[in-house]
């Protein structure tokens, strides 16, 4: 695999799920604080989860992984 796509691999891969996991562990648990730990975790999958998917294409187009796009163009009447 070459360079490009291993790096456009790492921005889209799936975030959040062992932090997810072990804020689940720790409330579960009733920790001390886990309040607080969930909200920040949470907060923060989601800040992440958005700036990737709002920033997917101009990385592929950076990287130059995209193929040609077929758009269909209006055709002028």
């Amino acid at each position: 695999m070459e360079q490009k796509s291993i790096i456009f691999m790492m921005w889209v891969r799936e975030i959040g799920v062992i932090p997810a996991a072990l804020c689940g562990i720790i409330t579960s648990m009733k920790v001390q604080g886990s309040e607080i730990i969930s909200s920040i975790v949470f907060m923060t999958i989601i800040t992440t989860l958005i700036l990737q998917a709002s920033t997917t294409k101009l990385v592929a187009k950076k990287l130059n992984l995209l193929e040609n796009e077929d758009i269909p163009k209006k055709e002028k009447v």
